[in-house]
């Protein structure tokens, strides 16, 4: 069995090997991993992946190439991929797992806490490749689906832990979540209040600055009016009034 991970630092991994690591070029790497990530899941035709990896090309020069990628991929990893007739091509799910994949299926059954496991940073991170536009899109778009969807996960888990009374598990899971999409001001407030409410002034101030700096280096702007009362009366110990209004 091979192991696709794409959150974070992009990866191949033999399950169970001494030496787990498997070694494939970018260009190869990034058609492994949409042929396993790609929606709707399953079979690709070969004439859609020509304009995903290879639009500038002619269709005689990028035929070739997408034929001796995967005859490489299958040289390197085995019998990972599988093809239908001439123009059909996926991945063999029972020889190659994916953690995007069952990251979503795990969030589709509302196993959210063991899905966030999964999520270890930015869907195929640091994965480039030149001349493939349609794929910089793709990635671009389904890194942020994929961030929202762990966002969604970890506001949720920190909902549910709240509701049952549970305030140190609500704070870990709204830090998750404020990690995820770190411009929610209304979240960071929520984390601010309870947060000092267990006492613990000093970290909701920290999370208050960490907030504060990200905003101003990446946005140059300044956290709204009602965060900066907030930490006020979180610094002068009156936290409890703003929680209120």
């Amino acid at each position: 069995m091979i192991e696709l991970r794409t959150f974070g630092t992009t990866e191949l991994r033999s399950v169970g090997a001494p030496d787990s690591s498997i070694y494939l070029q970018p260009k190869r790497l990034a058609v492994l991993s949409y042929l396993a990530a790609a929606r709707p899941r399953g079979m690709h035709r070969r004439d859609s992946l020509l304009v995903v990896f290879w639009p500038e090309e002619n269709e005689t020069s990028a035929r070739n190439a997408l034929s001796q990628t995967l005859h490489v991929i299958r040289k390197e990893l085995g019998q990972t991929l599988v093809t239908k007739g001439h123009e059909l091509v996926g991945i063999d799910a029972t020889q190659l797992s994916c953690d995007a994949v069952e990251f979503e299926d795990r969030i589709e059954s509302g196993d959210l806490e063991n899905a966030l496991q999964l999520y270890r940073g930015e869907f195929l991170s640091g994965l480039l490749i030149a001349g493939a536009t349609g794929f910089d899109r793709w990635q671009e778009a389904e890194a942020w689906r994929l961030q929202r969807r762990a966002w969604n996960a970890a506001a949720a888990l920190a909902n549910s832990a709240e509701e049952q009374g549970n305030l140190v598990a609500a704070i870990h899971w709204l830090e998750n979540a404020v990690d995820l999409l770190p411009t929610d001001e209304a979240l960071l407030r929520r984390l601010m209040l309870l947060t000092d409410g267990l006492g613990d002034r000093a970290g909701a101030l920290r999370a208050y600055e960490r907030f504060a700096k990200s905003m101003r280096e990446e946005y140059t702007v300044d956290p709204a009016p009602e965060t900066e009362a907030l930490a006020q009366a979180s610094a002068t110990g009156r936290w409890w009034l703003q929680g209120r209004r």
